[in-house]
């Protein structure tokens, strides 16, 4: 990430500084940074007195220097050098449309986007952005819980729909129901689960009174479920997907209606 600042006088290019940010700072903070160095050089420079404008295209900069309850660093960086800066100089700032063909800010644009490639160039600043942190604690959370997924020896079943955490957190479309649920679980009114806690006598299913009643028999096998069935099988052929297909494939966006619809 790279930041500039052009200093200009009656159409002259008097200064440009450049500096360069680590990666994992934000756009926001490269412009703050940039009106931040400006107005330092802009302190160390006494001949410069009177009125001074300090464009910018980033009316974001803007607006947090004007909220009161923005307390960033760099903005209370820029707000101090602003209040030593009032005694000697009028200060008042602007926002310009970036690309719009003005000079000194198109200028600034080409420097900062050569100070980012610039490895030679040290870093001048290093401070994470709340949204850096929280998207690497957002991550390192997902991670653990993938890890913890994966080498889990129960939840058989559940992972085999599920079988990554980053992938189920993108589901947006998935609406859990008390059903869906018990299906998803193997934990429910299936003859093969309630057996196991001797509240129903057979594991078997009715519909032969043979196989297990599990979810894998239910889905695929029972006869009873065939007409309900033959509606999500058609679905899913048409998707060019053989029958039967992996049990997270039923969970896509365009299967997921005629699933649930069949697990009702």
């Amino acid at each position: 990430v790279g930041c500039a600042f052009v200093v200009v006088r009656r159409e002259e290019v008097l200064v440009v500084g450049r500096y360069r940010l680590d990666e994992s700072c934000s756009n926001n903070q490269a412009e703050q940074l940039a009106i931040a160095k400006a107005l330092e050089w802009l302190e160390s420079n006494d001949q410069f007195k009177g009125s001074v404008r300090i464009s910018t295209d980033s009316r974001i900069t803007l607006d947090s220097m004007q909220d009161s309850k923005n307390h960033l660093p760099l903005i209370e960086k820029i707000r101090e050098i602003l209040l030593r800066l009032q005694l000697r100089c009028n200060v008042a700032f602007s926002w310009v449309k970036a690309h719009a063909g003005l000079a000194g800010n198109e200028q600034a644009d080409r420097m900062a986007k050569a100070a980012s490639k610039d490895r030679e160039l040290s870093i001048s600043y290093k401070s994470y952005p709340k949204t850096f942190l929280k998207l690497w604690a957002h991550r390192r959370s997902v991670h653990s819980w993938e890890q913890l997924w994966t080498g889990s020896l129960t939840g058989t079943l559940t992972r085999e729909f599920f079988p990554s955490v980053s992938a189920r957190l993108r589901m947006q479309h998935i609406s859990i129901t008390y059903r869906l649920t018990q299906l998803l679980s193997g934990h429910g009114k299936m003859a093969a689960y309630l057996y196991r806690f001797d509240i129903v006598p057979s594991p078997a299913c009715s519909c032969d009174n043979s196989s297990a009643q599990t979810v894998d028999h239910l889905l695929w096998d029972c006869i009873c479920l065939l007409p309900s069935r033959s509606a999500l099988m058609q679905r899913v052929v048409t998707q060019s997907v053989g029958w039967p297909p992996g049990k997270s494939t039923l969970l896509q966006p365009q299967l997921f209606g005629y699933f649930t619809i069949f697990i009702n």
